[in-house]
């Protein structure tokens, strides 16, 4: 190989090492901002999952009430069935 191809390939490779570098900067890019999608994605599903679970509390306590209304309301049918005359 001849002194002028060689410069001629370490210039093809140098230009090649940039290419690749540059990728590896866009790579790199495009990971940090799909980690920070997935984080801000992360967090909102989080934020929704909290709302969710206090509805679900609200909900619970809302059924609570209502069962001790039911039994309640079963309770003094029977006392008025019980005082009906036969």
């Amino acid at each position: 190989m001849t002194p002028e191809q060689m410069e001629k390939a370490i210039v093809q490779l140098t230009a090649k090492q940039d290419r690749a570098a540059d990728l590896i900067v866009q790579l790199a890019n495009a990971q940090r901002e799909s980690f920070e999608f997935c984080k801000q994605a992360f967090q909102a599903i989080e934020q929704d999952f909290r709302v969710v679970h206090e509805d679900l509390k609200v909900v619970q306590e809302e059924l609570k009430e209502t069962r001790q209304l039911v039994d309640s309301n079963a309770r003094s049918i029977q006392a008025l069935s019980q005082q009906q005359p036969e």
